[in-house]
């Protein structure tokens, strides 16, 4: 084969055809050697003020965007095992720690404890009406106003509780050690499931923008199957396509968040799932850049970016930066080089290649091959033509 004559031609762009697969997702980690207090991630909370805090089972991490400032019982923090955050409006910052206190900062200090050593709080959860509710270790819900618990009469005071979700105004679901219960603001049992333990332990509830309920357990994803009756039991229905995947079929998921693209993640006992809105999807390992394959905790922050706390480190989702990598399969062929880059309408260039042109939708991210043949590429672009009148070299035997 050798190069051919000089020649002109003109594709004109239309069916635009051949999906491909999404771009490479580009994470930046975070360790102990960065000035993390410990790789071993809890929970990620953003403040008022645009903080980062980092719950670990060492200690807690504040971070500013460029440095780590760390808090451990050497330095006032009354327990190093860290479980959750609330942040109320005048800025006061409580920290619930493992141990049963409540350290409360203001700024970077530890300005006073609230020592409750028989109740340990492992979640705040903020409602619609500005109430706090908080799930417990053995001493059922409670809720937090004003810097107190209150503990209300409830059917089960004495349960363990790790996560809750608000179903509407009047009903939430919440999940126990071997139950997953759903309840009336009056904190009265309306309808429940049960299980041989550890089958709920420590699970999500999350409900999405479609206003399914997920749970995710020790055995799996599961999905409810309809809001429940008064005094009947909790049912779970069959996982919809793309979730009916061995990824969220049989590992343990430690956490759900859809995004505010639309986007469904799980962190798993084997990787990160991503369901895209399109139902394409996704598992992200350490092989991908993640820094470990047991993701514990995700949060997206104010600015949009994700985070994926993990058992070796804290990595987030590079999703502002510009730059993104497009592996050989997404669009373009193996051994190939590319020549131009050419914008030739709103949101889409095309990409010169030796073995032929390509369109490059950045909406979509998906590269489309134009023309009939691959034994053609363009090196210059004709100024000012409509549609592009593309010159370039025809290789000929």
């Amino acid at each position: 084969m050798h190069d051919g004559f000089v020649t002109a031609f003109i594709y004109l762009f239309a069916g635009l055809i051949t999906p491909v697969m999404a771009q490479q997702q580009i994470f930046k980690s975070y360790t102990v050697n960065d000035g993390l207090i410990s790789n071993s991630i809890r929970r990620v909370f953003q403040d008022s003020k645009g903080f980062l805090w980092i719950a670990t089972w060492e200690g807690l991490s504040k971070y500013d965007g460029h440095t780590f400032t760390n808090y451990s019982t050497a330095n006032g923090l009354s327990h190093n095992l860290v479980n959750d955050f609330y942040e109320s409006k005048d800025g006061l910052l409580y920290v619930a720690l493992n141990n049963g206190d409540i350290d409360i900062f203001k700024g970077n200090k530890v300005i006073r404890n609230l020592a409750s050593p028989s109740v340990v709080v492992n979640r705040f959860i903020n409602t619609a009406r500005h109430q706090v509710i908080v799930t417990t270790d053995l001493n059922g819900l409670q809720e937090f106003s004003e810097g107190k618990l209150i503990k209300p009469a409830q059917t089960f005071p004495a349960y363990t509780y790790s996560d809750l979700t608000w179903l509407n105004d009047s009903l939430f679901i919440v999940a126990g050690d071997s139950s997953i219960s759903v309840f009336n603001r009056n904190y009265e049992l309306f309808s429940q499931v049960k299980d041989h333990y550890p089958a709920y332990v420590d699970s999500k509830i999350y409900q999405d923008s479609k206003k399914r309920i997920w749970a995710g357990t020790y055995t799996g994803l599961k999905l409810l199957a309809a809001l429940p009756q008064k005094n009947r039991p909790i049912t779970f229905t069959s996982l919809p396509a793309p979730f009916n995947i061995p990824a969220l079929q049989q590992r343990t998921i430690n956490d759900i968040l859809e995004d505010t693209e639309g986007t469904m993640w799980f962190g798993t006992s084997g990787g990160l799932v991503k369901i895209n809105p399109d139902g394409s999807h996704k598992v992200i390992t350490v092989n991908d850049g993640l820094s470990s394959n047991i993701v514990t905790t995700i949060f997206q922050d104010k600015e949009k970016n994700i985070w994926f706390g993990t058992a070796v480190g804290l990595s987030k989702l590079v999703t502002k930066s510009g730059i993104r990598l497009y592996a050989i399969e997404d669009g373009v062929w193996s051994n190939d080089n590319s020549y131009l880059l050419y914008p030739f309408k709103k949101n889409h260039l095309l990409v010169s290649t030796y073995k032929g042109a390509k369109v490059f939708n950045k909406l979509t991210g998906k590269f489309t091959p134009v023309g009939t043949s691959v034994d053609q590429f363009f090196c210059i672009v004709a100024p000012n033509s409509s549609p592009p009148l593309l010159i370039g070299l025809n290789k000929m035997a």
